[in-house]
């Protein structure tokens, strides 16, 4: 499990801060764990009702992590929970062309995900 896995679970499992505490570079929980493969980690957080709208410091959302990484489950559960595929990040892209620009397939196949 790599550190952020670890610090996530940690947290949500102790409840020391508020769900959509960000960290020094903007990042919350969610985007923590969307950028993981770690689905049941997403769907804890989630459970938590997060806001799935926060971004970081560049302007990424959980989604554009999840997207970047490939993850088609979080990608799903993200939309299905409301998260914005047209929010663009600081420099322009939405997560489709975060995914696209990454060259990553695995988030490309996700049809909800792709704006056309």
């Amino acid at each position: 499990m790599d550190g952020n896995r670890r610090r996530a679970a940690r947290i949500i499992r102790r409840k020391v801060c508020p769900i959509d505490t960000k960290n020094s570079q903007g990042m919350t929980i969610l985007m923590a764990a969307a950028s993981t493969r770690w689905k049941e980690l997403v769907d804890q957080v989630l459970n938590q009702q997060p806001s799935i709208s926060l971004s970081d410091a560049s302007g990424n959302t959980a989604l554009h992590y999840a997207a970047r990484k490939g993850n088609q489950k979080t990608i799903r559960r993200l939309l299905e929970a409301g998260a914005d595929k047209w929010k663009p990040n600081n420099d322009g892209q939405t997560p489709w062309d975060l995914a696209r620009s990454e060259g990553n397939k695995g988030a490309l196949v996700v049809s909800e995900l792709n704006p056309s």
